[in-house]
């Protein structure tokens, strides 16, 4: 959603003449059979018959935080600095912690303070608010990065595997306006994966 629904509206403004009504939810089941709409951006590689699956951009993921949050130092932030923060959890397994821990060389979770939530994508609302810092995926929060209201302290970034995509049925004949959606999407897709690429090399070389 935090991806999809600004270039939602842009698209709606650029071409006032396509009618577009997007709906958000939690649940990762997907029936196009009983539910009225043409297509979706889900999480996970969709599982079913007769569908067309077109993958926008991989989770890559990293801790993220206001500028202000982590004191200041002379060194740069080290990952046993998470020690004295408080860590955002999207899930109560931990799992999205452990894994970029892990690509840090760290063995354990650094932090005993901690809040947990349902999604991703509240964690990261909570980092932006100063809550403590959260594991982000850099592809949704391109924006907040680009205009500093959030950082990235760490120059670690690991793919966790995951990625989201866009499915819509099959058909035999395309409609017309889900043609230039899908293709408009890709384009979208593709140029938020070319910036990534260069922040993520930017942030390596540095």
């Amino acid at each position: 959603m935090r991806w999809v629904l600004p270039r939602i509206i842009r698209l709606q403004n650029e071409r006032p003449e396509m009618h577009i009504e997007l709906t958000a939810s939690v649940s990762h089941g997907l029936d196009f059979g009983s539910e009225h709409f043409d297509a979706a951006v889900v999480f996970g590689k969709p599982q079913g018959k007769r569908l067309v699956v077109h993958h926008l951009f991989d989770e890559i993921l990293t801790p993220v935080c206001t500028p202000n949050y982590l004191p200041e130092q002379v060194r740069p932030p080290e990952p046993a600095d998470l020690a004295e923060t408080t860590l955002l959890h999207p899930t109560r397994d931990r799992r999205d912690w452990l894994l970029w821990l892990k690509a840090a060389g760290q063995a354990a979770l650094p932090s005993a303070k901690s809040q947990h939530f349902d999604t991703l994508d509240l964690a990261m609302s909570a980092a932006l608010q100063g809550c403590g810092i959260a594991i982000g995926d850099l592809c949704l929060l391109e924006e907040d990065i680009q205009a500093n209201r959030i950082i990235t302290p760490f120059p670690i970034s690991v793919v966790s595997g995951a990625a989201y995509y866009l499915v819509y049925p099959e058909h035999a004949v395309v409609p017309a306006a889900l043609t230039r959606l899908v293709e408009w999407l890709g384009a979208e897709a593709q140029a938020s994966r070319t910036r990534l690429h260069h922040l993520l090399t930017t942030t390596q070389t540095n």
